[in-house]
C-alpha cells in the first residue's frame, strides 16, 4: 500500500529512530504533567507536544478547536465514621453530581466489585454501596 504521508527520507528517519527508549521517553513528555481531561488547558498543551513532535519529523500539523461539554475531577472523600474512624481511597466519577458541602451519611454496605454475583443476596435498600 503506497504511503501519502511520508517521504522515502522521512520514513528512513523514522525507522531508524524507532526504540523501546525513544517510545517510552515520548510517552513519559506527553503523559508527564497530570491530567489531559478534554477541554482542559492540559489537554491543550498535550496537543501542542504532540504537534510539536509531528512538525519535528518534518510533518504538518494542524489543531482544530471545538465546543466540548467536559468537567475537572475535583476533590473526592470517603470517611467511616463507626465503629471506628477511618478514610476510605476512592475516586471521583465523571458527571456524577456534587454532595451536599456537609457530605452524605448512611449505612455503608460493602459490595466487592458491585458485580451482580457480588450483590446477590444482599438487601442494599436503604444504604450507601
Amino acid at each position: 500500500m503506497p504511503n501519502h504521508f511520508l517521504t522515502k527520507g522521512l520514513e528512513s528517519r523514522i525507522i531508524s529512530e524507532l526504540s523501546v527508549e525513544n517510545a517510552l521517553d515520548a510517552v513519559r513528555r506527553i503523559t508527564g504533567f497530570g491530567e489531559r481531561v478534554c477541554g482542559t488547558r492540559e489537554e491543550q498543551e498535550a496537543s501542542r507536544r504532540v504537534a510539536s513532535q509531528l512538525e519535528g519529523l518534518g510533518l504538518e500539523a494542524s489543531m482544530e478547536p471545538f465546543k466540548v461539554v467536559s468537567w475537572k475531577r475535583r476533590r473526592g472523600e470517603l470517611r467511616v465514621v463507626r465503629p471506628e474512624e477511618f478514610e476510605v481511597r476512592c475516586s471521583v466519577v465523571g458527571y456524577s453530581p456534587s454532595t451536599p458541602e456537609d457530605g452524605i451519611r448512611g449505612e455503608l454496605t460493602f459490595v466487592g466489585d458491585g458485580l451482580d454475583r457480588d450483590c446477590a443476596g444482599l438487601d442494599v435498600r436503604g444504604r450507601s454501596s
